[in-house]
């Protein structure tokens, strides 16, 4: 579990008991131990787990499955290997190598970088307006698009549909282009269009759940496959 405002990442068992707790990162990055703001967690096939300080100082931490501390990974800005809010991540373990998928968001892009941190591949467009996070499940990549839409790409991460698209909604810097965004009139709220997804899971029986962020309280909706 990730709590961005407390700034702490914890493991807990299925009844809610903390188990672990992670260790806030020491780092230049946060002078006088201040700034680190985490938004995401992803466990790799090893058991290393990696934070991503998307509201913080946009650099990912790297830690054991017992919560040692291992390395950081990137910095900010806009090159290869660097980032503007990866807010999401998650390990793609479908191929011959696991590796990282980051929504590296500000920036309108997911980078894929191996489980040492190195770059591997940048992704642009591919319907991508402001991507909150990746999710691997089955042969589909699923991400939520906090401007108004969810993304399917296949496991090749090639774009195969927009869902739920908002016709108001278009790539572009926040603010977004929707009077009253994230928090739109209740009236305007409508099933199958999406305002501000921000997580997203699917099951063992493909029904896609997305949760959307909403100043005035959040949504989420099931997506039933036809």
């Amino acid at each position: 579990m990730v709590d961005h405002d407390l700034a702490t990442v914890v493991k807990c068992t299925l009844d809610g008991k903390e188990v672990l707790e992670l260790a806030k990162p020491k780092h230049a990055a946060y002078p006088g131990g201040n700034g680190y703001r985490p938004t995401d967690v992803a466990i790799a096939p090893h058991g290393d787990i990696y934070v991503t300080d998307g509201y913080g100082q946009s650099i990912i931490h790297r830690y054991t499955a017992a919560g040692v501390y291992v390395q950081t990974i990137g910095w900010k800005g806009n090159g290869a290997g660097q980032f503007d809010c990866p807010h999401g991540v998650c390990v793609d373990a479908r191929g011959s190598e696991p590796v990282l998928l980051v929504a590296d968001r500000a920036n309108v892009r997911v980078q894929v970088l191996t489980l040492a941190g190195e770059h591997k591949e940048t992704i642009i467009s591919r319907g991508l307006r402001f991507p909150c996070t990746v999710r691997a499940h089955g042969e589909l990549t699923l991400i939520p698009d906090l401007f108004g839409a969810v993304l399917i790409w296949d496991r090749d991460y090639q774009h195969v549909a927009t869902l739920g698209a908002h016709p108001d909604m278009r790539p572009g810097q926040w603010p977004n282009h929707v009077a009253g965004y994230p928090s739109v009139p209740r009236e305007d709220r409508l099933d199958g269009r999406f305002i501000s997804p921000h997580g997203i899971a699917r099951n063992s029986k493909g029904v896609i759940f997305v949760a959307e962020w909403l100043r005035d309280g959040g949504r989420l909706t099931a997506l039933i496959p036809g």
